[in-house]
């Protein structure tokens, strides 16, 4: 990565419209359809602002997906709680979007790539240091795997259920079973 600003807790405004947009954008659109341009439209700036803050498009698109997969949320309950906790942050609707970023990312070699990379080092990490033992790197990929599917399934993909009671005996099953492996030792 260049050394363009990165997001942090301080996020000046503009930063912020202009990381917005871009999640918005890139999970609408992908990264091949998405020009800065477009980015800088949609958030109300200039073309030159969002490659001052940002650098390139594809620093912008990781400091849009990392930004979009912050755990701190996800990570703000007891262990006991995790997967009921985790189950109600996936069924609320998105207020950002990193599944479809992780998605179409996987289509465009250069954004796999960096997909990748955040994915290890932000969330399996991450989840990994909570967890807190010898078996949790691979507790954390098995919840990011089962998070991912649910998630493209439920946001992106959506499977037609029964009605609101399926639906509820879905999401309560998922988070049993997340329950189990965060629980497990």
């Amino acid at each position: 990565m260049s050394s363009a600003v990165l997001p942090s807790a301080k996020v000046r405004p503009s930063e912020a419209a202009i990381l917005a947009e871009a999640q918005r954008m890139f999970s609408a659109r992908g990264y091949a359809e998405v020009g800065l341009r477009d980015i800088a439209t949609g958030a109300g700036v200039s073309v030159a602002l969002v490659q001052k803050r940002f650098g390139t498009k594809a620093d912008l698109f990781e400091a849009a997906l990392r930004d979009a997969q912050r755990l701190d949320p996800l990570l703000e309950c007891h262990k006991d709680d995790f997967g009921r906790h985790a189950v109600g942050q996936m069924v609320a609707p998105p207020a950002r979007h990193p599944m479809a970023i992780l998605i179409r990312a996987a289509a465009h070699p250069e954004t796999a790539t960096i997909a990748t990379r955040l994915l290890n080092e932000e969330v399996i990490a991450r989840l990994s240091q909570w967890l807190e033992d010898g078996e949790a790197r691979k507790r954390s990929i098995i919840v990011t795997m089962m998070c991912s599917g649910f998630m493209m399934y439920r946001h992106m993909l959506p499977l037609t259920t029964q009605g609101p009671e399926e639906s509820q005996k879905i999401a309560e099953q998922m988070a049993d079973m997340l329950q189990h492996i965060v629980s497990a030792r």
